[in-house]
């Protein structure tokens, strides 16, 4: 006996996938901008820095959820599931 049904299971699945990202894609921006602001005292710098430190910050974050999608949409074109679902059955066991 199941507990979720095959209806269910992919609706908790979906919903795993998606807070992955979410938490991903947050995780990247929240680093990429702690890197570009340490040391920096943003009343003091001027306008065409801080439009550079944005774009920094943009460009970071942008390049590694790309690479986050990127291997996602590699895995569903090979059959599987876009992230790791810790499935161990496909190793072999002596």
């Amino acid at each position: 006996m199941t507990l979720l049904d095959k209806k269910h299971q992919a609706k908790l699945y979906w919903w795993g996938v998606i807070t992955y990202f979410a938490l991903f894609s947050f995780n990247a921006l929240a680093t990429s901008t702690l890197a570009a602001l340490i040391g920096t005292k943003w009343e003091v710098i001027t306008g065409q820095e801080k439009f550079l430190i944005v774009v920094a910050i943009a460009a970071n974050w942008t390049g590694l959820i790309l690479v986050f999608v990127q291997k996602g949409m590699s895995r569903i074109a090979s059959g599987k599931p876009p992230i790791e679902t810790g499935d161990t059955d496909h190793l072999d066991k002596p």
